[in-house]
């Protein structure tokens, strides 16, 4: 079980057990399961860098079926592609990089101020953006769309510079 410690909210939590000969668990609040931490791991986890990839992933679908719901609009599908660069010395992500293509039932116009309103409001990009670029490429039924990423999350979700 995971174990409340901080109590200010909201709160993630999250309990990693690291074992010598045994696979390195997490136990989490809405997940349980097999992490790939060491450079021999053979199981089906995501390394780090794709656990990474897969929380950006996860922040932009969810934040653009959130936004899509409340405007009306049915998202048919939202397919993403997701590439990071790194760098060795000194060893860090130096990019991050998305093909995001969205298929809906609205005028690519409305699609494209959902997707900008994912990124807003999202805890993942607007962290990981402050990490390092983050590149996003939207195309909205198959045709590019025009998404000025850094412009973007360089608000506040008020719309004020920050």
């Amino acid at each position: 079980t995971v174990r409340p410690k901080h109590p200010a909210a909201p709160v993630y939590l999250l309990d990693v057990h690291a074992v010598r000969g045994q696979r390195t668990r997490a136990d989490g609040a809405l997940w349980d399961g097999v992490l790939n931490a060491t450079p021999a791991d053979t199981n089906d986890a995501p390394s780090p860098i794709e656990a990474l990839m897969a929380a950006l992933a996860g922040c932009l679908v969810r934040n653009q079926r959130s936004m899509a719901d409340r405007r009306r609009i049915t998202l048919e599908r939202v397919d993403l592609h997701l590439a990071a660069t790194r760098s060795d010395d000194p060893p860090m992500v130096t990019s991050l990089i998305v093909d995001l293509d969205v298929v809906a039932d609205a005028e690519p116009e409305r699609v494209r101020r959902v997707v900008e309103q994912a990124l807003r409001y999202g805890t993942i990009t607007r962290t990981l953006h402050r990490a390092c670029p983050l590149v996003i490429d939207l195309s909205i039924d198959g045709a590019p769309a025009p998404l000025d990423v850094a412009a973007l999350l360089a608000t506040n979700t008020t719309g004020e510079d920050q």
